[in-house]
């Protein structure tokens, strides 16, 4: 099953960005987490959905965990009105969609 997403505009701004520390703590999921609450202009606990309702946290933390700083990648993914873009750096974008 493929799951597309309507195409953003190519020169568009992010509505919120974050970057994860390699060394941080917390996991990668929570930055995303953060940053859709940040393009919501919410705090993360006020978001009224979950992330893994559109992917599965614990996958994306695993990959960035176990990647080595030379691996370069990137993940995008919807999450309703939002494209998100997720790379092995440790950035993390959202873009408004439609």
């Amino acid at each position: 099953m493929a799951i597309t997403t309507p195409p953003r505009e190519p020169d568009s701004m992010p509505v919120a960005e974050r970057h994860h520390p390699p060394a941080a703590s917390e996991p990668l999921s929570r930055t995303v987490f953060a940053a859709l609450a940040g393009a919501e202009g919410v705090e993360p606990t006020d978001l009224d959905f979950e992330l893994y309702d559109y992917l599965d946290p614990e996958a994306l933390d695993a990959l960035y965990r176990h990647s080595s700083s030379d691996e370069g990648w990137s993940v995008t993914f919807a999450v309703r009105d939002y494209e998100v873009s997720v790379e092995s750096n440790g950035r993390v974008a959202v873009y408004e969609i439609g």
